[in-house]
């Protein structure tokens, strides 16, 4: 029997962030045994070519100024879409829709009126009457649908046996892709300050050259990690200092208690919701955060029974069942 076809439409780079093309891949990894996935994007770099065609069937490359159209013509109305990111506006819901295709939509903001089928925020504890949608468009929300990748739902079920740390010496830091190297180098320093600090272990999408020599002997910078290298350092480190992105989500997956901000605002719902069930330690906006603020949260995260609070507050948090519970509704659409 011929699989259905799923085209994910999303774009990641260091302009727009990797976000959106992490999590669209991560669910085309959980959905690929039971449909044809194909990855249309712009201007991947050869790391992302790498990256889609370990999973997807098919990879196609759009052009940079006449993607909307483009797309649309290749679409021939009997696929699912999956669309993630902030420029596919309701005018381009429909006009997919209007192909015949049914239509699914990954979202961080409820800012705009959905004519999808299925809506996917991974925001834990959002109310679904923030949204504007059509009656049949169905919500799934929270951590119950967690686009990870697959080793990040092997760890939240690994995890749950686990035990917390008593000592906190290691951090990992990784702030995503957009963020510029002044902040990362003030963080990054204020860490390497504190006394509690044994190791830093930074993850980068700056080239590690231009950091190398800015950093000491403390730190460890790492460029380009896959799903299981990170799961691994996640593991190797005894806390982080995330942003409220999908990395936030990654870490409470591994158990791995963090201080967490936000840079844009695409990132306050989830880190509102991060904040208010107490699965991280929150310092607002980081653009913002001031140096006596910043080193009074490391002093409460390495705090062993502050930590392993967080800890045991992430433990109840992410099951590692999302997959499971995609597919099934992936298979529902008909």
């Amino acid at each position: 029997m011929t699989k259905r076809k799923i085209i994910f439409r999303t774009d990641g780079n260091g302009q727009i962030g990797m976000g959106h093309y992490v999590r669209s891949l991560a669910l085309a990894n959980m959905l690929k045994k039971d449909f044809q996935c194909v990855f249309a994007t712009r201007k991947p770099t050869s790391y992302q070519e790498r990256e889609i065609i370990q999973i997807c069937n098919t990879c196609i490359i759009l052009s940079n100024d006449d993607h909307y159209s483009q797309f649309l013509n290749k679409l021939v109305g009997d696929e699912i879409v999956v669309l993630d990111n902030y420029y596919f506006n309701t005018d381009y819901q429909q006009a997919i829709k209007n192909k015949g295709c049914k239509l699914v939509c990954i979202d961080d903001m409820h800012d705009r009126h959905y004519v999808a089928d299925i809506v996917i925020n991974n925001a834990e504890g959002l109310d679904a009457n923030a949204y504007s949608k059509e009656p049949y468009t169905k919500l799934l929300l929270g951590y119950k649908f967690s686009l990870l990748r697959l080793p990040f739902l092997e760890a939240a079920r690994q995890t749950q046996i686990t035990t917390p740390k008593q000592k906190l010496s290691k951090v990992l830091i990784s702030l995503g892709a957009t963020n510029p190297e002044s902040i990362i180098i003030k963080i990054t320093n204020q860490l390497l300050a504190h006394p509690a600090i044994s190791e830093v272990h930074l993850i980068t999408n700056i080239d590690p050259k231009s950091l190398t020599n800015k950093a000491n002997k403390k730190t460890a910078i790492y460029w380009q990690l896959n799903a299981e290298e990170m799961v691994d350092l996640m593991k190797k480190t005894d806390f982080g200092f995330l942003p409220a992105s999908t990395l936030s989500t990654e870490a409470i997956a591994c158990r791995l208690p963090f201080i967490c901000g936000w840079f844009v605002n695409n990132q306050k719902d989830n880190y509102i919701s991060i904040e208010e069930k107490s699965l991280a330690l929150g310092i607002g906006d980081i653009n913002t955060v001031d140096d006596k603020a910043l080193y009074s949260a490391i002093t409460s995260i390495t705090n062993p029974e502050i930590a392993n609070s967080i800890f045991l507050t992430q433990r109840e948090a992410i099951d590692g069942c999302a997959k499971e519970r995609l597919i099934n509704e992936f298979l529902q659409l008909t």
